[in-house]
Formats: structure tokens, sequence, C-alpha cells
């Protein structure tokens, strides 16, 4: 995606007036798309409400959001390099009024976005996708709304589970919040994200690493 597309691209989430009205969103920058386009999509929950809003950015350099420098530590460990990866978040704007900010998007939110996100999927076209945790597992079953192995995915139970369809593979893992250790410890997070490149391999793809 060139950069003037990218700009259109973003000019056109935060004119989106669908959830708080015209002009009542800020959309923090996202990553360009270049020629080489990632094989991996990883898809969070939302721009982090107080780390974006003060860069305005919500990418893997975001410095200062304890969810993404986690992150930044499991693809290392995998180990994926930045050719491998494109980062987006099913949500991709923050309300503008305060007191909408404090809590996880809503189903209507989310559902709402799915349109920018299937765009920036449909020009992607990546091999795997990883949805991390239950907002972004959401995000992904309204736009696969027909894929009933995925549509009845329950992270708790199925965990560690590949969905596989028409050349395209599903791998929801949990969000890299620190309160995500309680249900999974850091030790089998990692050993999720280390199949990656395993996974990769598998469909003729080789990670950059």
């Amino acid at each position: 995606m060139s950069r003037d597309r990218m700009r259109d691209f973003q000019a056109r989430v935060a004119r989106c007036a669908t959830c708080f009205g015209p002009g009542g969103v800020t959309v923090p920058r996202f990553p360009e798309i270049g020629e080489h386009r990632p094989p991996v999509l990883i898809l969070g929950e939302q721009p982090d409400r107080e780390v974006s809003l003060a860069t305005g950015r919500n990418d893997l350099d975001n410095v200062g959001d304890p969810a993404i420098e986690r992150l930044r530590m499991f693809l290392e460990k995998a180990p994926l390099g930045p050719e491998d990866v494109y980062y987006t978040t099913s949500v991709l704007c923050l309300p503008q009024n305060a007191a909408h900010r404090p809590r996880r998007p809503s189903a209507r939110e989310v559902k709402a976005c799915t349109m920018h996100v299937q765009f920036l999927l449909s020009y992607l076209s990546p091999r795997l996708i990883v949805p991390l945790g239950h907002t972004a597992i959401q995000s992904i079953q309204w736009i696969f709304k027909d894929w009933t192995e995925l549509r009845q995915f329950i992270l708790n139970y199925d965990i560690g589970n590949v969905l596989e369809r028409k050349g395209l593979s599903v791998y929801p893992l949990y969000h890299p919040s620190r309160f995500t250790l309680k249900s999974r410890p850091e030790n089998r997070q990692i050993r999720d994200w280390q199949r990656i490149p395993m996974l990769l391999k598998s469909m003729g793809v080789r990670a950059a690493r």
C-alpha cells in the first residue's frame, strides 16, 4: 500500500462516525505497508488509551505500552522479525471523550470496525492471522461469519488449536497483558509463539529470522 493510499485509509477511519459521532475519535498512526507483505497478521485489541494518545502511534514500536513490550519479547523468543509480521488492532480508534476510554471496546464498536480491519486483510492477504484475546477473536469471527469452526472457538478451552480454511490459518492466542499470565503462564505463552515459525514452514513460508 503506497504512503498516499495509507494516508487516505487512515483519514477514512478518522472520519468514521459509527460509534462516537462526527469528529468523535482519535486515530493513532498504524504501520505503513510496503511492497513486501508480511505473512503474519497480528490482531490486537485497541490502541493503548494513554501511550497511543501520547505518541500518536499504534504499532510494535509504541514504547511505553506494557502489552506491546511483552509482545515484542514473545516475537523475539519465537523468533519472528519485522519482515514476518504486521500488527494492527480490532478497533483502530480511541474516543476523544475520555469518559468512554477506561474500558474494553464494546461488541458494537468491534463489529463496526471490522470493515476497516477487513480492508487491511484484503490488501495484506496474510497466510496466518494471530488474534490476541477475546476482542480480536470476536472481530475475526465477524469477518469470517460463515466459518463454523472459528465461530465456535473459545480461547480458554481451544488455545493452541490452529484453524485452517482455503489457504488461510487462524491461530488465536492470549492477549499479551500481564492479566493473562494468571490464565496461561509466560513460559507457556512463549511456547505458543514459538510454534509460529513451524506453522509458516508447513505453509511453505520461511520466517525471516
